[in-house]
Protein backbone atom coordinates (compact mmCIF):
# COMPACT_ATOMS: atom_id res chain seq x y z
CA UNK A 1 0.00 0.00 0.00
CA UNK A 2 0.54 3.47 -0.55
CA UNK A 3 -0.36 6.43 1.26
CA UNK A 4 -0.82 9.75 -1.05
CA UNK A 5 -1.93 13.12 -0.75
CA UNK A 6 -4.51 14.55 -3.17
CA UNK A 7 -5.07 18.09 -3.13
CA UNK A 8 -6.94 18.73 -6.72
CA UNK A 9 -8.83 16.55 -8.88
CA UNK A 10 -8.55 13.65 -7.09
CA UNK A 11 -10.66 14.67 -4.21
CA UNK A 12 -13.81 14.35 -3.49
CA UNK A 13 -16.59 15.71 -5.85
CA UNK A 14 -13.74 16.43 -8.35
CA UNK A 15 -13.23 15.82 -12.05
CA UNK A 16 -10.52 12.77 -11.65
CA UNK A 17 -12.14 11.28 -8.10
CA UNK A 18 -12.85 8.22 -9.79
CA UNK A 19 -9.43 7.51 -10.40
CA UNK A 20 -9.13 6.38 -6.81
CA UNK A 21 -11.52 3.60 -7.48
CA UNK A 22 -11.42 1.58 -4.12
CA UNK A 23 -8.88 3.40 -2.20
CA UNK A 24 -9.13 3.40 1.28
CA UNK A 25 -9.96 7.32 2.31
CA UNK A 26 -8.20 7.46 5.81
CA UNK A 27 -9.10 11.49 6.13
CA UNK A 28 -8.27 15.29 5.65
CA UNK A 29 -4.93 16.45 5.77
CA UNK A 30 -2.99 19.56 5.53
CA UNK A 31 0.80 19.37 4.65
CA UNK A 32 3.53 22.14 5.76
CA UNK A 33 3.91 25.78 4.58
CA UNK A 34 6.17 24.99 2.37
CA UNK A 35 4.21 25.10 -1.18
CA UNK A 36 2.69 27.27 -3.80
CA UNK A 37 -0.39 25.94 -5.39
CA UNK A 38 -1.43 27.85 -9.00
CA UNK A 39 -4.52 27.61 -11.02
CA UNK A 40 -3.77 25.93 -14.26
CA UNK A 41 -7.05 25.71 -15.76
CA UNK A 42 -9.04 22.66 -15.24
CA UNK A 43 -6.99 21.37 -12.37
CA UNK A 44 -4.08 22.95 -10.11
CA UNK A 45 -0.26 22.36 -10.26
CA UNK A 46 1.41 22.26 -6.90
CA UNK A 47 4.98 24.16 -6.81
CA UNK A 48 7.71 22.71 -4.61
CA UNK A 49 8.32 26.22 -2.99
CA UNK A 50 6.63 28.80 -1.31
CA UNK A 51 5.10 29.43 2.22
CA UNK A 52 1.06 27.95 1.78
CA UNK A 53 -0.01 24.71 3.32
CA UNK A 54 -2.10 22.86 1.31
CA UNK A 55 -5.73 21.48 1.82
CA UNK A 56 -6.19 17.86 1.08
CA UNK A 57 -7.26 14.07 1.76
CA UNK A 58 -5.17 10.89 2.28
CA UNK A 59 -5.67 7.55 0.32
CA UNK A 60 -4.25 4.11 1.11
CA UNK A 61 -3.80 2.91 -2.77
CA UNK A 62 -2.53 -0.70 -3.94
CA UNK A 63 0.08 -0.48 -6.37
CA UNK A 64 -1.84 -1.30 -9.33
CA UNK A 65 -4.15 2.45 -8.60
CA UNK A 66 -0.44 4.09 -7.76
CA UNK A 67 0.80 3.40 -11.38
CA UNK A 68 -2.50 4.43 -12.45
CA UNK A 69 -2.44 7.68 -10.41
CA UNK A 70 1.34 7.71 -12.21
CA UNK A 71 0.06 7.95 -15.44
CA UNK A 72 -3.14 10.53 -14.71
CA UNK A 73 -0.06 12.75 -13.51
CA UNK A 74 1.88 12.55 -16.47
CA UNK A 75 4.98 11.25 -14.13
CA UNK A 76 7.97 11.89 -14.25
CA UNK A 77 7.50 14.57 -17.04
CA UNK A 78 4.60 16.88 -15.99
CA UNK A 79 4.48 15.64 -12.52
CA UNK A 80 7.35 14.22 -9.79
CA UNK A 81 6.32 13.03 -6.03
CA UNK A 82 8.00 12.41 -2.92
CA UNK A 83 7.33 11.86 0.01
CA UNK A 84 6.33 14.32 2.52
CA UNK A 85 5.14 15.53 6.10
CA UNK A 86 1.30 15.99 6.46
CA UNK A 87 -0.92 16.54 9.48
CA UNK A 88 -1.57 12.91 9.75
CA UNK A 89 1.98 11.21 8.86
CA UNK A 90 3.99 10.80 5.67
CA UNK A 91 2.24 10.41 2.27
CA UNK A 92 3.15 10.71 -1.45
CA UNK A 93 2.48 13.94 -2.97
CA UNK A 94 2.55 14.83 -6.79
CA UNK A 95 4.47 17.95 -7.72
CA UNK A 96 4.68 20.19 -10.51
CA UNK A 97 7.79 19.30 -12.93
CA UNK A 98 6.92 20.77 -15.83
CA UNK A 99 7.45 24.06 -16.66
CA UNK A 100 5.47 26.53 -14.96
CA UNK A 101 2.95 28.81 -17.25
CA UNK A 102 3.71 32.84 -14.98
CA UNK A 103 0.04 33.40 -16.18
CA UNK A 104 -1.59 30.75 -13.63
CA UNK A 105 -3.12 32.40 -10.89
CA UNK A 106 -1.96 31.43 -7.42
CA UNK A 107 -4.60 29.86 -5.01
CA UNK A 108 -3.37 31.54 -1.54
CA UNK A 109 -6.20 29.29 0.03
CA UNK A 110 -4.10 26.05 -0.95
CA UNK A 111 -7.14 24.61 -1.25
CA UNK A 112 -8.16 23.98 -4.93
CA UNK A 113 -11.83 22.70 -4.28
CA UNK A 114 -12.63 25.97 -2.36
CA UNK A 115 -11.10 27.99 -5.03
CA UNK A 116 -12.66 26.45 -7.92
CA UNK A 117 -16.14 26.94 -6.37
CA UNK A 118 -15.44 30.62 -6.46
CA UNK A 119 -14.34 30.76 -9.86
CA UNK A 120 -16.79 28.59 -11.12
CA UNK A 121 -19.85 29.39 -9.23
CA UNK A 122 -22.09 27.37 -11.48
CA UNK A 123 -19.88 24.16 -10.65
CA UNK A 124 -18.95 23.60 -14.08
CA UNK A 125 -16.15 20.64 -13.75
CA UNK A 126 -14.89 21.14 -17.29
Amino acid sequence: MHRVFVYGTLRAGELNESWLGSALHCGAALTEPQFTLVDAGVYPAALDYGCTPLVGDLYDVDAATFADLDTLEGYPVFYTRRLIATSAGAAWIYLWAATRNRGWPVIDSGDWPRYRRSRDPQGDLS
